[in-house]
Formats: structure tokens, C-alpha cells, sequence
């Protein structure tokens, strides 16, 4: 008991070493890029190219495939466009760099810049570690061709998200929107529309709140505008089908068919989505197979709170928009939607239905998951941001008492705007699972991050 106490002292103590440590670093950076940052030369026509970016509208369902962290900075704005001599067509090139120095205090089941409470350990694991990893930076290249009819669109983007570092390709589509009506049609690897991406925090973690809904897969979308306002827009599409399935093997015959619709106001917007899917699993010994139908609802919104509008001088928004406080919300169930679950679609085991071989019968499992961000600004360059979120899958008799049943997950941040584009935000992360036999491990992070965009 003597010696367990002493451990316990030991890593209380380490851990306030290193948290003192990630703080010092953190408010020494502020300091040096702030003096960057006073001695930064903003033109004068600054004023001009921003009036210009808000009135700018292309594509208007832009913001509902692009990866959030390149929407704030590139999906509306006219800048860094190429012509191609002797064509109609425009390029441009963009992106992110972005470094996370992290420290685990107890191991996450995954030590890089995912934070994922369904790995980890059970009971938990008081191994920590520190990672350095720039393998979340990200490469955009798209295209733009006017005709006749339309503007057509490809986009493509990569990161290193990785186990060894290598390229992975994260969105490659090609879109078309009318001239004529403003409806769009896109075809490739995109976000699910089972997804709103305007409810995605602002975080360093690549991975996000563990009960938000998002996949990026192959799929066909066509999106509408609802009123002649476009405070309303709509969207279905047929996405990659696959049956992620225990105890036997997953089959796939028709493509999951996914609707969703989006009412956008000045306070703020709110979004509905819907999916079906059908799930087949064939025994792996190939004596049986079984179908079953599959489906999962969300409700998500972002709200902006009344009286906290900052009125930022121009020289200091970085592209960042209006400075106000804000709520974003989500909240999904179904059943055998778990690999459209962040948490659930990381889990060791597959979270979309169980396969019964000794009665040939396959079960759709039960989940449901919720999230709430706060955002708080608290000057021109200072920000936080405040997640919660839970998700929980319903145990069925036959599944392992070790299994996945249940993750919380917290995350506070204080970011800091160095100059334009350049952020750097120190972050703390709590995260919990718990299996079916009521066990379970919890661990903590401290990350420190910068990202710059370009």
C-alpha cells in the first residue's frame, strides 16, 4: 500500500511538471508571435479584399463538403486562383501545416493527433507518452471550369494521417452547379451527408467529439435549394455501402441513401439528417447468411449567442469572420450506424450488428450519442472552446463483457491568433470507456498545437 501510495505521488508530481512545462511553452509563443504579429505589414486594401470575400458566394453547398479547417480560410473566398493560359479553367493550391506536441499521461490506445475514447485501455493503462506529430497537415488542389450550364468543380486533399506517414487521400470529387437554379450534383469521395460539418468545434485533435457523425467515403450527391432566400437547402445521396459486423463476415448489396436538409438564419443554422442502410452478414464457415435494415437520425445545429458580437478592426480577423460566441449541438441514434460514429467507427471491434451462427440471424445494434460545444471569445485573438460529449451502444446477450459499451469525452482549449492564419492553442482532453461488465479506463492528454494555413 506504502509503495502504491509513493506511485501515485510520483505521477501527480510528474504530471504537474509537465503541465507547468506545456504552459510555459505556450505563453512564450504568444509573446514571440505576438511582436511578429505588431510588426506584420497588412496593405492597405485589406479592407477591400475582405468586403470582397463576404460577398463572394460560389458553390452553395461548398460548406457542406469541404473539411472545416480549409472552409474557414478558402471555400468562399476569390484569392489564389491561377488562370490556365489558353484555357477557361482556374487552380489553386492550399492547405495546412499543422504540428501537435502531445503528452499522454495514461496511454490513449492511439498516442497521435486523435483522441479517441473507444481505444482506450481497459482497465487503464498508467503508461504515458509524449509525441511529436505534424502528420495532420493537409494538401487542397482544386479546380474551377465555367460553362455554359454551370461551373464545374474538382477538388482534391490529402494528409498524413498515417501509421508510417504516408499520403491519404481524404476528398476527390468533381461537382457541378447551375447556373440556372443553383442546384448541385457531386460525384467521388466526400463527407457523408450523414454529417454537418458546421457543427465541428474548433480543435487541434483530427478527430473530434466522439459522438459526431462523419465518414468520408465514395459516394453521389445531389443538393437543392429549398426557397428563393437559400435559407433552406437540401440534400440526398446514394453513399458507399459496407457492413461492419462481428462474429461473421459483412456483405454488401445496395448503397446506403442518406437525406438531409438545412435551415440557415442570421442567429445561427439548424440541420436534419437521415439514413438507411441495408446490412447482410454470411457466416464465416459459409453455412448461413442474414439481412437486416439499418437506420439512423441526427439533429444539429449551431447557435450564436445574442450580445456577444465583437467589432473587430478588419487588420485583426484573419479570415476568421464574425467574433461571436456560439453553441453547436448534435445529437444521433439509430441502429447499425456505428461505423457514421466517430467513436463508435474507431473501435477496435465493429459497432454496425452481431451475427448469430448458431441460429444464422443478425442483429443491428442499438446506439445513440450526443455532443455540445461552447465557443468563447475572449479578445480579438484570444478564444476558447468547451466539448462534451457521450455515446452509448446497447449490449446484446451474446457480445463479450469486455466489449465497447460506453465513452465520455471532454476537451477545453485556449487558442491564440499569432497573426493572420497562424494559430497556436494549448488543449487538455479527458476521456472514459466502459465495456459491457461495467469495467473501465480513463486517460488524459495535453496538447499543444500551431497551425498555419496557407
Amino acid at each position: 500500500m506504502v509503495r502504491h501510495d509513493k506511485i501515485m505521488t510520483v505521477r501527480r508530481s510528474n504530471m504537474i511538471i509537465v503541465l507547468v512545462w506545456y504552459v510555459s511553452v505556450f505563453l512564450l509563443s504568444s509573446v514571440v508571435v505576438s511582436n511578429l504579429y505588431a510588426q506584420d505589414d497588412i496593405k492597405k486594401d485589406t479592407a477591400k479584399l475582405w468586403a470582397d470575400e463576404l460577398k463572394m458566394q460560389e458553390a452553395v453547398f461548398e460548406k457542406n463538403i469541404r473539411d472545416p479547417k480549409v472552409l474557414r480560410h478558402s471555400a468562399q473566398s476569390k484569392d489564389g486562383w491561377i488562370t490556365i493560359p489558353g484555357a477557361q479553367s482556374s487552380i489553386r493550391f492550399g492547405g495546412f501545416v499543422q504540428v501537435n506536441y502531445i503528452h499522454d499521461f495514461q496511454n490513449t490506445g492511439y498516442p497521435y493527433g486523435d483522441f479517441i475514447p473507444s481505444l482506450i485501455p481497459v482497465p487503464t493503462d498508467h503508461n504515458s507518452s509524449t509525441e511529436f506529430d505534424p502528420r495532420t497537415s493537409r494538401i487542397t488542389f482544386e479546380t474551377k471550369s465555367p460553362t455554359e450550364i454551370g461551373t464545374v468543380k474538382t477538388y482534391f486533399g490529402i494528409d498524413f494521417a498515417t501509421s508510417s506517414g504516408a499520403p491519404r487521400l481524404r476528398q476527390a470529387y468533381v461537382s457541378w452547379t447551375s447556373n440556372k437554379n443553383g442546384n448541385n450534383i457531386l460525384l467521388g469521395q466526400s463527407w457523408t451527408n450523414f454529417i454537418d460539418l458546421g457543427v465541428w468545434p474548433e480543435l487541434f485533435d483530427l478527430e473530434g467529439p466522439n459522438a459526431m457523425t462523419g465518414l468520408r467515403q465514395a459516394l453521389i450527391r445531389y443538393a437543392f435549394i429549398l426557397d428563393d432566400s437559400k435559407q433552406w437547402l437540401g440534400a440526398v445521396a446514394l453513399e458507399q455501402p459496407r457492413t461492419m459486423v462481428q462474429n461473421g463476415i459483412g456483405k454488401e448489396s445496395l448503397p446506403d441513401l442518406s437525406a438531409k436538409v438545412n435551415w440557415t438564419r442570421d442567429w445561427g443554422h439548424l440541420a436534419a439528417a437521415g439514413i438507411a442502410r441495408q446490412l447482410i452478414a454470411e457466416s464465416e464457415n459459409n453455412t448461413g447468411k442474414d439481412g437486416t435494415f439499418g437506420w439512423g437520425l441526427s439533429l444539429s445545429g449551431n447557435i450564436k449567442i445574442p450580445g456577444t458580437e465583437r467589432n473587430t478592426p478588419v487588420r485583426l480577423l484573419g479570415n476568421l469572420g464574425v467574433r461571436q460566441d456560439n453553441f453547436k449541438f448534435q445529437i444521433a441514434g439509430g441502429q447499425g450506424i456505428g461505423r457514421y460514429v466517430f467513436d463508435l467507427g474507431s473501435a477496435p471491434e465493429p459497432q454496425d450488428a452481431y451475427y448469430n451462427a448458431a441460429n444464422l440471424k443478425i442483429t443491428a445494434l442499438n446506439e445513440i450519442g450526443a455532443f455540445g460545444a461552447y465557443q468563447h471569445w475572449w479578445s480579438d485573438r484570444w478564444r476558447s472552446t468547451f466539448v462534451g460529449g457521450w455515446v452509448e451502444k446497447t449490449s446484446i446477450e451474446n457480445l463479450p463483457p469486455d466489449q465497447f459499451k460506453q465513452s465520455i469525452y471532454g476537451v477545453g482549449n485556449l487558442v491564440f491568433r499569432a497573426f493572420n492564419k497562424m494559430d497556436i492553442g494549448l488543449e487538455y482532453y479527458w476521456g472514459q470507456r466502459s465495456n459491457n461488465d461495467g469495467q473501465n479506463g480513463h486517460a488524459n492528454r495535453l496538447l499543444l498545437g500551431a497551425n498555419y494555413v496557407f
